[in-house]
């Protein structure tokens, strides 16, 4: 591959990724989609933020947190045609408020150009942000609070369509420990039919299991296998020829929650919700309604104010869900020499629970920071 192919080839990964990821609030989606480098290269991502979950439902506790993630690396790419990138480095989570980091980890991965359109990474990847799917499924604040995940991922980047499989272990067991492991394993794609109209279809689509188990533990807790899915039919309307808005999107989620080992830990054992949203995009305003309804509902790592269970109640279980959400955040792009490395964004959302008048919010502030230079 020529030095053009290759800077053309990174150019587009790092688009489709942002495409791919802009279906989502991801707090640090900058950190998943940058344009990848030939020789050595030194960057630092960082990013500082301050999340208070105003939470007072019994489906969830609220939570400040206020901190930083810090990931400084050095990479090196490799290779004519089938490029090889090599990063190391480390990542650090810190609270305010805590006399100790909340971690501190090693950081190395691989990722393997093999096609322009496939993509191999193992070791340490990118997180949530690069598997976006709704938040009853996946809620973004797990970014402030899950360890890096680490494991394997494939890339799939063509013009119709993007995205990801992955397998990260949370959990590793040795012989007659006392834990079962963990992983997630997942599968989103998302379908973009070329359009040259205005009006643009898009399909979202995630799969995704968490298992808790093993063979070869000896632990009190019951194995449970779980999957979700999420399909959202979107429609883009373009707005190029309006004076402020960028687009705006019409979607319908389509959430289901299956047990395939564990039925006797829950009162149910499949469920599923339905949530339409109108999402309107503008030069720094991101804003969206969100009318969600869900019958016997729960996700390993969703945000729980969505879910058929609570999160520290165990006696709580509610058949039906009725939430009304809304979200708004200010986004303001970081560039030096018409180059973006950085990010700021104030972002506030809101529950209100029908059945019960339950009103719960959060609102936080972001400054994401992702410089890089090529050192030879």
């Amino acid at each position: 591959m020529t030095s053009k192919a290759s800077v053309a080839t990174a150019i587009a990964f790092a688009l489709t990724t942002c495409s791919a990821i802009a279906q989502n609030d991801s707090l640090f989606a900058d950190m998943t989609a940058k344009e990848r480098y030939e020789g050595w290269k030194a960057a630092i991502d960082a990013a500082f933020f301050f999340k208070n979950n105003e939470y007072f439902s019994p489906h969830a506790e609220g939570y400040t947190l206020i901190g930083y993630q810090l990931r400084p690396t050095l990479s090196i790419v490799l290779g004519d045609e089938d490029q090889l990138s090599l990063t190391g480095g480390l990542q650090a989570l810190v609270y305010g408020g805590l006399d100790k980091t909340h971690y501190v980890r090693a950081h190395f991965a691989a990722l393997w150009q093999a096609t322009p359109w496939l993509a191999l990474q193992m070791g340490s990847l990118p997180g949530q942000a690069s598997h976006p799917t709704h938040e009853a499924i996946q809620d973004p604040a797990n970014q402030l609070t899950d360890k890096p995940e680490l494991g394997l991922q494939l890339w799939l980047r063509t013009a119709a369509v993007n995205g990801a499989a992955w397998l990260n272990w949370r959990q590793f067991i040795f012989q007659r420990d006392t834990i079962p492991e963990r992983f997630t394993a997942g599968l989103t794609l998302t379908l973009s039919p070329a359009s040259e109209t205005k009006v643009a279809f898009k399909m979202p689509f995630a799969l995704i299991f968490n298992h808790i188990g093993g063979q070869i533990s000896d632990y009190p807790q019951k194995m449970q296998s779980i999957a979700n899915a999420a399909v959202a039919p979107t429609l883009a309307l373009s707005g190029e020829n309006w004076r402020f808005v960028k687009e705006i999107d019409f979607t319908l989620h389509a959430l289901a929650f299956h047990a395939m080992t564990g039925t006797e830990v829950r009162p149910f054992a499949d469920g599923g919700a339905l949530c339409p949203e109108v999402a309107l995009h503008a030069r720094h305003l991101d804003a969206n309604i969100q009318w969600y309804r869900a019958r016997d509902f729960f996700a390993p790592h969703g945000n729980p104010l969505l879910s058929s269970l609570s999160n520290y109640d165990d006696t709580l279980y509610e058949k039906k869900r009725d939430v009304l959400i809304l979200g708004a955040s200010f986004i303001k792009k970081i560039t030096h020499e018409d180059k973006r490395f950085g990010r700021f964004a104030l972002d506030a959302k809101g529950y209100l629970d029908t059945r019960t008048s339950q009103f719960d919010y959060s609102y936080g502030v972001t400054l994401v920071l992702t410089p890089a230079i090529t050192l030879w």
